[in-house]
């Protein structure tokens, strides 16, 4: 204390014409050289007077941001430095280098305030103000108070939950809740017989005084059904029945396996999840009548032993398996287990679902993050045992995010992906966030060595910016700067063929790795900020019931930023009406209508009603392609389900009555089994099966035993390939070296196996030139060849790289791509006809936009 009270006086001396928080000795953490860093702030009130003597504490959270956190764990806390505000109102709490720590400050008389994810080293600024109180009333349908529903406030400061109180309404169907920070309050409430609820937009909480609020839980309805063993048909007891993935409002099933869930939302199909002691999770949506009957598999289970650094138990240790989110079908990454090591670094995880693939996640403090996928156990509701799972020593990676002239970016989401793998495409145990601080800086830790890319969120203000990094056992990372080149605007104004504005367009705009969307005002203008340079699109859509506008049948207007404002004209949408029908007249409901410009791929989607009846808009005399999507969707189902009809396309030409879509029936009981095995013919898990995407976008994925059986499939040739797991960036394709992947096949299903091996490839060497001809290291090369297998490649210091293709196949095309800190930076696609010869060169071309 005596040491930071002179650094303190010395720091003011220096700053004197500065107001003791922007005190750059503190901020730029000099103190860290005797073992530790300074967390730095100014306490004051709503006026911006200095508030001495205010109680300030930092809270740790105690669930790691990196895992899935359980959601009883989501806002807790662990207790860290606390302090006393001084004199003129400032603060330092000495913390770790890294440490992310939950601001709390408050004194009576004043008011409270709080501060959320705030780095070691930082200069804060708390402001305290009088807390408001909240008068909550829940009532019924039919306006009658509801008593024991459970209520939980929240907030969300810099993307993260903090919980602000729970509790049950009383008797009168009230609850008060005292001492609300200023800002956006979250509310849920849960009933056991009533449908749950919600505030339909966060409320604003100002300043002191008292805000009262009502919610509304519907009646709802009752689903019922079974939960069976799907082996035997017999009745599984005690089964836990929730709502979605995170298992809302539970209920258990009887010693018959029946079940009853009241309060369910009439206003769409709801997903329920069950899960046994022994068995997998299962999901569901309700049937046409109003039934959701679960069978349910034996569940896999992994265990092992977690140790340190050092080599002795783990105690304690995080452990997350996790289904890849996309090859979950049904479940949306839901198919997880936690536990925590014991004494002996032991964990057991149960539960899992043998054709999904997996993914392990160990976290403990002072160590690196263990990531590793994981096959499946070799039979269903098998026992995998990882057995000893040593950790390495935790390294960070640090560093800033400035702008274009070097400037820091304070307060931008910055998140760690890695290491390698599929871990690029898992979104939840491959990605830890965090939050620059007023200098821009950021820090990660508990960094394991490996191959990392460092990228910005992609939110509002951020514009690309990525770059890959090599994290090495001997020492951190400390110099990643991510260079956020200036944005520009881009304006767009929206009018109809006189030139009117229209207002509520929906509007977005796509560039190289950036996305946005906004909504024209009344005057038919919008504004698009930190918009990267080159060029990039804006679509624009009627967001009206009906529509009022047709929809532009291109692939978007071209805008720049800084460029001229981009001008688009919608005309009136005029109709198209129809039916689908089957070979009787009959006509045909949830049937997807597919409707399109004739120039286009691709269009919109309408779904058709009762009797068949379909309708959507189209500009005026222009004509449209009209066919049926290989999906429909299912009374009380929210998700389409593979269709058994197809249709010849018809055209038609807006405004138009009466069209006739005929569906076709096409037999879809048939069942496929492919299997996929490597030059020795062992099995090749985690392969994806391309051309066969399902309804969500996800592909088939090979299991453990390198299989994936494929039901319900038509009467009807279908096509697929195979494709690798997708590769690290910076890293070349996981195929062993001289392995081709196998050429697509068609067949017929009709319940057989199709086995594919990879094949024995011949080298094909090259060299990628950037657009000054110098060796373009690290460039990332693909070669289709002409069945349509992929292989990569990365560029040596030499620019020299070895890919190889299937022999006797003629190359389709090279693509070589070399990356900078915001996307591609040069690049080049070369087609067949330019690839005769051997020794393959790639000359590439700078990148002006995208």
């Amino acid at each position: 204390k005596a040491l930071q009270r002179l650094l303190a006086c010395f720091s003011r001396f220096f700053n004197a014409k500065r107001p003791p928080y922007a005190s750059k000795l503190y901020y730029r953490g000099y103190i860290s050289r005797i073992g530790s860093i300074l967390l730095f702030g100014l306490v004051v009130d709503g006026a911006g007077a200095p508030v001495p003597g205010a109680r300030v504490e930092s809270f740790y959270r105690v669930w790691p941001e990196g895992a899935l956190v359980p959601r009883a764990m989501m806002g807790a806390v662990s207790p860290g430095p606390a302090t006393l505000s001084s004199t003129d109102g400032s603060f330092a709490l000495r913390l770790s280098r890294g440490d992310l720590v939950d601001l709390r400050a408050a004194k009576e008389g004043v008011g409270a305030g709080r501060l959320a994810a705030r780095l070691a080293g930082e200069r804060v600024r708390l402001v305290l103000a009088e807390g408001a109180s909240l008068l909550l009333r829940v009532k019924d349908g039919e306006g009658r108070p509801v008593a024991g529903a459970r209520v939980l406030a929240y907030r969300l400061d810099r993307r993260r939950m903090e919980p602000l109180g729970e509790g049950e309404t009383g008797g009168d169907g009230t609850w008060t809740l005292e001492g609300l920070p200023a800002g956006l309050l979250y509310l849920d409430v849960e009933h056991p017989v009533l449908a749950w609820g919600r505030l339909r937009s966060p409320k604003e909480i100002p300043s002191g005084g008292r805000v009262e609020e009502d919610i509304v839980l519907a009646a709802g309805r009752t689903l019922s059904g079974r939960v069976l063993d799907d082996r035997t048909g017999d009745p599984v007891a005690g089964a836990v029945i929730g709502e979605s993935w995170v298992m809302h409002r539970p209920v258990r099933s009887g010693p018959d396996g029946r079940y009853e869930k009241p309060g369910v939302s009439t206003e769409y199909g709801l997903q329920l999840h069950a899960e046994a002691e022994g068995y997998a999770r299962a999901s569901v949506f309700e049937d046409e009548e109003g039934r959701a009957d679960f069978r349910l598999r034996p569940g896999d289970a992994v265990a092992g032993r977690v140790l340190d650094p050092s080599g002795a138990p783990a105690a304690g240790a995080r452990v997350v398996v996790a289904g890849n989110y996309m090859e979950a079908p049904g479940l949306g990454g839901s198919d997880t287990g936690e536990a925590l090591a014991d004494g002996e670094g032991r964990f057991r995880i149960g539960g899992l679902r043998h054709e999904v693939p997996h993914s392990l996640l160990i976290e403990q403090a002072g160590a690196g993050r263990l990531l590793r996928e994981i096959p499946a156990p070799a039979e269903e509701g098998g026992l995998l045992d990882l057995g000893d799972l040593r950790l390495d020593g935790g390294r960070a990676v640090e560093g800033r995010v400035v702008d274009e002239a070097g400037n820091p970016l304070p307060d931008r989401g910055v998140v760690l992906l890695g290491p390698g793998g599929r871990w690029s495409g898992d979104r939840y145990v491959n990605r830890v966030t965090r939050r620059s601080d007023d200098l821009g800086r950021f820090r990660f830790q508990g960094v394991a060595p490996g191959t990392y890319e460092v990228a910005l969120t992609n939110e509002e203000g951020n514009a690309p910016a990525k770059t890959a990094v090599e994290v090495g056992a001997e020492r951190d990372v400390l110099d990643v700067v991510l260079g956020m080149a200036a944005g520009g605007e881009v304006r767009v104004l929206v009018v109809d063929p006189e030139g009117n504005p229209i207002e509520g367009i929906g509007l977005n705009i796509n560039a190289a790795d950036f996305g946005r969307s906004a909504r024209s005002g009344a005057d038919g203008r919008a504004v698009f900020t930190g918009v990267p340079r080159g060029e990039a699109r804006v679509r624009a859509w009627d967001l009206s019931r009906p529509h009022r506008w047709a929809m532009e049948e291109t692939l978007g207007t071209p805008a720049t930023a800084g460029g001229p404002e981009v001008r688009i004209t919608l005309h009136p949408a005029s109709p198209i009406r129809g039916r689908v029908v089957d070979a009787e007249g009959k006509g045909l409901e949830g049937m997807q209508v597919h409707y399109r410009a004739p120039e286009m791929p691709y269009g919109q989607i309408a779904t058709s009603g009762p009797d068949g009846a379909f309708e959507f808009s189209s500009g005026a005399g222009r004509p449209v392609v009209i066919d049926l999507q290989p999906f429909r969707t299912v009374k009380g189902n929210p998700q389409p389900e593979r269709s058994p009809f197809r249709a010849e396309p018809v055209t038609a030409t807006a405004p138009a009555e009466g069209v006739i879509l005929r569906a076709i029936p096409v037999e879809s009981d048939r069942t496929l089994t492919v299997r996929v095995l490597d030059l020795e013919e062992r099995p090749l898990p985690g392969f994806l099966l391309t051309l066969l995407q399902d309804e969500k976008g996800s592909f088939p994925v090979t299991d453990g035993n390198g299989e994936v059986r494929l039901e319900g499939l038509l009467a009807e040739e279908i096509q697929f390939g195979v494709f690798a797991p997708q590769a690290a960036a910076g890293q070349a394709s996981p195929l062993p070296e001289g392995a081709v992947l196998p050429a697509p096949v068609k067949v017929m299903p009709e319940g057989q196996v199709v086995t594919l091996r990879l094949r024995r490839g011949t080298a094909l060497p090259g060299t990628v030139l950037d657009s000054a001809g110098a060796p373009a290291a690290g460039a990332q090369v693909y070669v289709q060849t002409e069945d349509y297998s992929v292989a990569q490649a990365v560029a040596d210091g030499d620019g020299r790289f070895r890919v190889f293709v299937a022999t006797g196949v003629k190359l389709l095309l090279a693509h070589a791509v070399l990356m900078g800190e915001a996307g591609p930076r040069e690049m080049k696609q070369i087609r067949g006809e330019e690839l005769e010869g051997g020794d393959l060169v790639i000359r590439l071309e700078a990148v002006k936009g995208r």
